[in-house]
């Protein structure tokens, strides 16, 4: 299904042998409690009207035990609907061969598959074999088995073909249009985790995000945390910082340095920093010895410490 070339290079801490494993780093508690509170949890974001057929309201009459459980109910679908897509590297060749076999070469001009249709098999799992003209039988490669599941096992929310909102000049005319959580929710349907043309779209998100400084538009969504854990792992932090410290933000901006010390433990911000360290010290720490935009943050960072002064006088 993914003929095409990704819209973006992929970073090469995004691929196996990468000295940063960037699965591991999105399974772990710490990064995942960091990557949580970088997204925020608003109500007002997470329930926002959306376009759809008009319904007739209905009204219920509710005790105040009821309430509650209405309550714990929305708040809990509001925590499921910040659940984060996974965070893989780009996934290695399927293809093994099985057995080569002389005899049957040319007995057929074209490629026999064969999928397994069972019920109750994970895709990942699912066997599919290739017999190629020359007589070789093996492995379905990535390619091959998206085609033949989606074939046999047919996924009515993802199309046959990549598209092509997510091929380019359509992509840019999508992100130029502020379209980004659609297009994420999109790539997400679309493509596997560790697919290449996943990781290529979203980092292409990401990066345009990054260079209109429209990070508001992801705060309080599922896909705020995989962003912020992109910048920290590639170095380009530097932006959302400023958004955090702009927005009065400073306790986000000093838990994005965190992130980025847990993932670059070598950095040199991370031998100034203790558990002991406030949060104006955290990203004081990183402004001097990390930051590209010096001068925008170290003004950002005086103007929010003197309008704190100010708060306390």
């Amino acid at each position: 299904m993914c003929t095409a070339v990704p819209p973006t290079k992929i970073d090469p801490n995004y691929l196996h042998g990468s000295a940063v494993d960037v699965e591991a780093l999105f399974l772990s508690k710490p990064v995942r409690s960091l990557l949580k509170r970088l997204t925020g949890f608003e109500l007002d974001r997470i329930f926002a009207k959306k376009r759809k057929e008009y319904t007739v309201p209905t009204y219920k009459l509710l005790t105040d035990a009821q309430l509650k459980e209405e309550y714990d109910r929305a708040m809990r679908k509001a925590e499921f609907s910040l659940s984060m897509p996974p965070v893989m590297r780009k996934r290695l060749p399927c293809e093994v061969i099985l057995k080569k076999e002389p005899a049957m070469q040319g007995v057929e001009q074209s490629n026999f598959v064969i999928t397994d249709i069972s019920f109750g098999i994970k895709d990942r799992n699912r066997l599919i074999v290739v017999r190629q003209p020359d007589g070789t039988l093996r492995t379905a490669g990535w390619e091959e088995r998206e085609r033949m599941i989606q074939t046999y096992l047919t996924d009515p929310a993802r199309e046959f073909f990549i598209p092509k909102m997510f091929i380019e000049p359509h992509l840019t005319q999508v992100l130029n249009r502020g379209w980004y959580i659609f297009a994420l929710d999109r790539a997400c349907v679309q493509f596997e985790p560790d697919d290449e043309y996943f990781i290529g779209v979203t980092h292409r998100v990401y990066d345009h995000i990054r260079e209109k400084q429209a990070f508001d538009v992801l705060r309080s969504t599922r896909h705020f945390g995989p962003m912020s854990l992109y910048f920290a792992v590639t170095k380009k932090g530097d932006e959302l910082v400023l958004f955090f410290l702009t927005t009065n933000r400073l306790e986000e901006a000093a838990d994005f340095v965190k992130l980025l010390h847990i993932v670059h433990p070598d950095s040199r911000s991370a031998e100034l920093v203790t558990e002991e360290s406030s949060p104006m010290e955290i990203v004081g720490a990183y402004i001097k010895l990390e930051a590209q935009m010096k001068s925008q943050l170290d003004l950002a960072l005086q103007s929010f410490h003197d309008v704190a002064i100010e708060a306390t006088a």
